[in-house]
């Protein structure tokens, strides 16, 4: 299967507030009403969210507010659920995405990191204990390619250096603490009948192939689910002190190609 096939969703100019367009919002940023706030003090949950479209550019802007994420009950002490962070996705009603079929998503992203675990890609969602998110997390204070799969309600994660070109620099506005920002992050995922393939590229390196970053299985949840959700996302699970992501591609294709060859040669 080629990563070729037929388009179903290209860029970001079809975002409908009504239902009625080929992208919507889960949890969209600005969804909880409380505006930026310079105030190192204000640890209100939800604050500084917001988001926007350059249509000439196609391109979006996600700005994720404080304390969002995506994460299900291991490792962390107290157990922590978190279903909360903005993700655009397809509309089912108007791009219905089959668990049976073959899908490619793609998009190229920048990440700009003021906190730990800020990050930004691309996610599959079925239900709120069954999805995959992926691209670039700040770890430690480095950026990390990564994946969460959440299977029943637990989350496994893997991480692995992002060897890209990474900027670090310092602001006022995040307490004299680093900066990392992530430029041209290529991102590519296949879901091939309840399994997803993670691939990402270097765009600083001779070599343009995809590298195979996580094969992993995605259960439905139920018998009877049939679809799912596909798109991009964007959280600062500590605190918004800056923290977003930009993204200048997205597209979800029929079909599948990956790089990765599974025969002994």
């Amino acid at each position: 299967m080629s990563n070729d096939g037929d388009i179903l969703v290209q860029g970001f100019r079809d975002i409908g507030p009504d239902g009625s367009g080929s992208l919507q919002w889960f949890c969209a940023p600005d969804r909880w009403g409380l505006p930026h706030d310079d105030n190192n003090n204000d640890q209100r949950e939800g604050r500084g969210g917001s988001w926007s479209v350059d249509e000439d550019a196609n391109q979006l802007t996600i700005t994720p507010p404080a304390k969002k994420d995506y994460w299900r009950k291991t490792y962390y002490r107290p157990i922590m659920i978190k279903d909360d962070g903005p993700f655009l996705h397809n509309n089912p009603l108007v791009v219905p995405l089959d668990t049976s079929a073959y899908y490619t998503l793609h998009t190229i992203f920048d990440l700009t990191a003021t906190r730990q675990f800020d990050q930004a890609g691309i996610m599959i969602r079925i239900n709120a204990e069954h999805w995959i998110k992926t691209g670039i997390e700040v770890v430690d204070g480095k950026a990390r390619l990564s994946c969460v799969v959440t299977n029943h309600g637990y989350s496994d994660w893997s991480t692995q250096p992002w060897r890209g070109p990474t900027a670090t620099t310092s602001s006022t506005n995040n307490n004299g603490g680093p900066i990392l920002v992530v430029q041209k992050v290529p991102l590519r995922v296949h879901w091939r009948a309840g399994s997803v393939v993670v691939e990402s590229q270097y765009l600083n390196d001779d070599d343009t192939a995809w590298d195979f970053v996580r094969i992993a299985h995605l259960e439905a949840g139920s018998a009877a689910t049939t679809t799912f959700q596909a798109g991009v996302f964007a959280c600062t699970p500590v605190d918004q002190r800056g923290g977003k992501a930009v993204f200048y591609d997205f597209s979800i294709r029929t079909g599948s190609h990956v790089e990765h060859n599974a025969d002994d040669v």
